[in-house]
């Protein structure tokens, strides 16, 4: 005698299952980030110490002493990703998405007009 499985019927609509994979998703993105944020961290803290060991003995109008000065006062904003997993370390995905406006800015204010352009 054959044994027959009978199929589970399930009450979910295929956009309700593909956000519950979005979420299954996420969330492992968000561990993974969690997870490279704990391996930085160490090396954060390394960088914030010479920073605060060197920062008295160079100039503060000299470029290098602007660069320290800029990371000390944005630290705790430099080391958002390393605490949240939902944070991404750079802004490539909003760069990109914006490069095409700022390329574009020049030629939108000669739009229609053959003339000024070509100037």
């Amino acid at each position: 005698m054959e044994s027959q499985t009978n199929p589970i019927k399930l009450n979910i609509s295929w956009t309700q299952l593909m956000c519950m994979q979005g979420i299954k998703l996420s969330s492992i993105r968000y561990r993974k980030r969690h997870i490279i944020g704990d391996k930085y961290l160490s090396v954060m803290n390394t960088i914030k110490e010479f920073l605060d060991k060197n920062v008295e003995s160079i100039l503060p109008a000299s470029a290098i002493g602007k660069a320290f000065g800029y990371a000390i006062k944005r630290w705790d904003k430099l080391l958002a990703y390393t605490v949240h997993g939902e944070v991404e370390i750079d802004n490539n995905l909003i760069e990109n998405t914006i490069r095409p406006l700022a390329l574009g800015r020049k030629n939108y204010l000669f739009a229609g007009s053959e003339e000024f352009a070509q100037r």
